[in-house]
């Protein structure tokens, strides 16, 4: 139990949390991303799939993650919404 809820707080993002990785910036408050100042349009499953890869950098997250965080899925089976 412990080790999910650390998890879990480890994967659940901060509402007012500003992220960067190099020039790439994220502000959760606002919904914006830049890239050397310059502002990107994300469509909102795209920003909370860079929100969890920016918070998780030097973790590899499996589907299940995935699913979850992004996509608020929380199903036992196979699901190819994640497939490259």
């Amino acid at each position: 139990l412990r080790g999910l809820l650390r998890r879990s707080a480890y994967l659940t993002p901060a509402d007012d949390e500003t992220l960067a990785v190099g020039d790439l910036a994220l502000d959760a408050a606002s919904r914006e991303v830049t890239r050397a100042g310059e502002p990107i349009s994300f469509t909102s499953t795209e920003f909370e799939l860079l929100r969890l890869l920016m918070r998780n950098q030097r973790k590899a997250l499996d589907r299940t993650e995935i699913l979850r965080h992004v996509w608020n899925y929380d199903f036992g089976g196979r699901s190819s919404i994640v497939d490259l």
